[in-house]
Formats: structure tokens, sequence, C-alpha cells
């Protein structure tokens, strides 16, 4: 989610998307409103995860981020219904930050880029690994 989103019930910053439960919810997500949960009062709301101007752009089902990468068929399984609706043109994304796998039809917003990692312990206190 773009900023972070707050509970308006309790003010807690502790949310996560919820299920989809009703048509309604169905057709609000349409217009980038999805269902969330607080977890500290368990209150149930709606959050804008998206601006406009990216809701033309996939985004993680779980946790709505658009920096996604790509999955492959030989190290992941995919179910029928995936492949029937692979034939028609969806696309295989996958987020690297909760591992969800998923497909769509719509383009990503930005490719997936690994932060970079620390330094090893060798290259932190400034020895190399050549003796002098």
């Amino acid at each position: 989610m773009g900023k972070k989103q707050k509970c308006p019930t309790c003010g807690s910053a502790d949310i996560h998307i919820s299920r989809v439960r009703s048509f309604l919810d169905h057709l609000l997500i349409l217009w980038g409103l999805f269902p969330a949960r607080c977890d500290n009062c368990s209150a149930r709301f709606r959050v804008r995860a998206v601006r406009l101007s990216s809701m033309f752009y996939t985004q993680c089902p779980r946790c709505l981020r658009q920096d996604l990468s790509t999955w492959d068929l030989r190290h992941y399984h995919a179910t029928l219904w995936m492949r029937v609706r692979m034939l028609f043109g969806a696309r295989r994304w996958r987020c690297e930050v909760c591992r969800c796998n998923f497909l769509s039809l719509r383009p990503r917003k930005e490719k997936y880029v690994r932060p970079a990692g620390r330094p090893t312990s060798g290259e932190a206190s400034g020895m190399s690994g050549n003796p002098v």
C-alpha cells in the first residue's frame, strides 16, 4: 500500500488486507478500494491501495505491492485453472516480499530489485581474502 494506512477505529497502523466477502467488495476492488482489517481491534474497513494513475498495473493480491518479478513453471506448480488462464494471455507474476505467485492480464508497474546485501564481516573490517 502506498502510504501507511491506519485503522479508523483505534488509529493503529497494524492492518492487513482482508478476505473478499461480498459482491460489493469485488466491485469496490475494481475502483481500488480493498477490504482491510485491524490487527489490534479487529475492525473491518476499506483502504485505497493505489493511486488512480497506478490502477492499470497489476499488484500483489496479498500485500498490494507493484514491484514484481516473474516465476517459472519449472520451479512452481501451476494449477489447471492457472494454465488455462495462461493460454488466454495471463502473465506470471511473483511478489518477492510476501512470496505470492499469481497471474494477471495487466502489466507490472516496476520490476522488483533485490536490496543490496550487507558486506561480509571480512569486508566490513577492511580485510580482504588475499594475503599481503
